[in-house]
């Protein structure tokens, strides 16, 4: 089977949750968060993935499995790689080498490389739309036009003062 990737996604083979520290294995967490399936985390036989949109929770994931006693990144031959997990993002693929992983950039699915790709597994809400990209020079582009407002005189107040 493939998992579904969507926006910034952590992907851990089920093998290695196994031999993480969650007490249960992957029944245990299922047990734990079972309700949270379909939603902010899915799964095959052979992978887990959960997502977020942000760089900066993607970096908690990756530090919370860490804690959980597996090894994100490795070295080999002078590269970095990924180990016991894998960061993928929704159209570049993995953002480091991964050679137990197969990625199809067509379908923004993964599968443990070495088995068929077969059936697709996801998030319950399928028909959302794809991410929206935005080139750098076109983002470079609305920057200028955001800060060129900014011009305006605008009332300074502390953050903690706007709730």
């Amino acid at each position: 089977m493939a998992v579904k990737i969507k926006f910034l996604s952590v992907v851990v083979p089920i093998e290695n949750i196994n031999k993480s520290s969650i007490k249960g294995g992957l029944p245990g967490l299922l047990a734990q968060f079972g309700s949270s399936r379909g939603k902010s985390f899915w799964l095959d036989e052979d992978l887990y993935v959960e997502f977020a949109m942000n760089p900066v929770d993607i970096q908690a994931m990756v530090q919370r499995w860490e804690s959980l006693g597996l090894t994100p990144r490795a070295e080999e031959s002078g590269q970095r790689v990924w180990k016991d997990l894998c960061v993928v993002d929704f159209y570049q693929g993995p953002t480091l080498p991964c050679r137990w992983l197969t990625f199809d950039p067509n379908k923004k699915v993964v599968w443990k490389s070495g088995v068929a790709s077969g059936a697709i597994v996801g998030p319950d809400s399928e028909g959302d739309p794809a991410p929206l990209f935005i080139p750098r020079e076109k983002a470079s582009e609305m920057a200028r036009f955001a800060t060129s407002r900014q011009a305006e005189k605008i009332e300074r107040k502390p953050w903690w003062k706007f709730w």
